[in-house]
């Protein structure tokens, strides 16, 4: 899978796909995108692997890879604990996705859930 896809399917598609991440371009992304595909032992598990935590399935195990927001948003997700490489599941997704991390449960807005790169925890 190229990275355009990839960065498509976690995204979307048009010119906002990727503005809610920090490096506000599409380029910077790509790199992420293909440094985390290239590479058979990433964190984001391969090709299929990575996805946004909106995306994930309920009751699924991930590890963080990357938080997508602008500074201030990312510093929030790191103060409750969403930090890169912690583990969490996904306890429910509807309006919000509540999250069990280190032992609690959080709910974040869908945009928020958008913003954090996620893959199969091992």
């Amino acid at each position: 899978m190229r990275a355009d896809d990839k960065i498509t399917q976690i995204y979307g598609k048009g010119e906002e796909a990727g503005s809610g991440c920090w490096w506000h371009d599409r380029n910077e992304m790509k790199k992420l995108v293909e440094k985390l595909l290239g590479s058979g032992s990433s964190p984001a598990g391969g090709v299929g692997g990575l996805l946004n935590l909106y995306q994930a399935p309920c009751g699924s195990r991930l590890k963080i890879c990357q938080l997508c927001g602008n500074a201030r948003s990312c510093q929030k997700l790191r103060e409750m604990g969403f930090c890169e490489n912690a583990e969490l599941r996904v306890v429910n997704r509807g309006g919000a996705v509540v999250c069990q991390i280190l032992g609690c449960r959080i709910g974040l807005s869908q945009s928020l859930a958008r913003s954090i790169l996620v893959a199969p925890a091992e």
